[in-house]
Parts: C-alpha cells; structure tokens; sequence
C-alpha cells in the first residue's frame, strides 16, 4: 500500500473530528491503515518531544541535535508547495497541539521555527488548504479557551 499525503492527513485528524455513531466504513473510528499512521508518527513526535526536554532543560542545545534532526525541522516548518503540503502540515500541526506534544513545539521555537497555533507557519499552511471545512476544523481543535 501506498501511504500518500491525503491519507495522512485523514489519519493524523484529531479523534474529535470522527463522525461518532456511524456506519459507515471509517467514519466513527480510525481505519487500521489510519492507526498505524498515527503510531508512526506518535514515535516521530515522542523523539522529538525528548529532544525538546532535553533543549528545554539545557541538557543539549539545538545546534548540537540538528545534524540528526535538522531534517525534520526544516521539512515540518517549510511553506507548502501545493494544497496537499499545506494539508499534511496543518494536520501534523493540529495534532501536535491538539495532542499535548510541547516539547516539540518548545524545541522547533528554540530552532527558530515556531510551530504552534498562533505561528506563521501554522496559519499560513491553515489558509493554504483547499479543503476549507477541515481548515476551520482544524483551527477550532486547537483554540485555547
């Protein structure tokens, strides 16, 4: 199987947005495909959410991480090619917020690359979405109260 952006982004939607009490196939839970998704990329963030306790506490400084995760820095926090880039980063972002994983968001903010809700990075690629009812589902996961 082939794991594209779109499936990506369908997995990576916060639990809220599922249709509860549906029938229909993948509607009121994450198709299997879907959860394995999102075990990767729990994995992803959990590494990188140690990597931001470590920056946070001074154990390390990001200078000294990024030749081992520069990459993903730059890639999550890069502007969007096309509609389906700013879909995926949308997503990731949404969950990474919507999922509690502070420590990312503190080490991107210490590499320069904020990623939280009220960054550029996270609007922008919100206003670049085709899709502007997963957009504004997006946006409204991860307002503060």
């Amino acid at each position: 199987m082939i794991v594209d952006r779109t499936m990506q982004v369908q997995a990576l939607r916060p639990h809220v947005l599922l249709v509860r009490g549906s029938d229909e196939v993948g509607k009121g839970r994450f198709t299997r495909e879907e959860a394995a998704i999102r075990d990767h990329y729990d994995a992803l963030l959990d590494g990188l959410e140690r990597f931001g306790n470590y920056v946070s506490t001074k154990l390390v400084r990001v200078e000294n991480i990024r030749p081992y995760i520069g990459y993903w820095l730059d890639d999550i926090h890069s502007d969007a090619e096309n509609a389906a880039d700013a879909a995926w980063t949308a997503a990731l972002l949404t969950y990474i917020d919507f999922y509690r994983y502070r420590g990312v968001q503190r080490l991107f903010k210490e590499a320069g690359k904020p990623i939280d809700p009220s960054s550029e990075a996270y609007r922008k690629s919100l206003s670049q979405m085709e899709d502007r009812d997963l957009a504004a589902k997006f946006a409204e996961c991860v307002k503060r109260t």
